[in-house]
């Protein structure tokens, strides 16, 4: 079983931003933090880079079709 590493939604999201390099917009981590109550573990760190990495390409994506219109 997977210990709890997160308590609140402030460590969670401070570890994602510095995961990620950059600071996780308000829009960006209603789409990706976990539904799930606290307390978060590992695995629920994982699968929020997972969701924001999706999004990210995605948008990434999206300027490039609009860019080429």
């Amino acid at each position: 079983m997977e210990m709890s590493k997160y308590s609140t939604w402030y460590e969670f999201k401070k570890d994602l931003q510095r995961e990620t390099g950059r600071t996780v917009l308000n829009a960006d981590w209603l789409d990706v933090k976990p539904e799930a109550p606290l307390p978060w573990g590992k695995a629920h760190l994982r699968v929020a880079l997972t969701k924001l990495r999706r999004s990210n390409d995605r948008k990434l994506l999206a300027r490039r079709i609009i860019n080429v219109n």
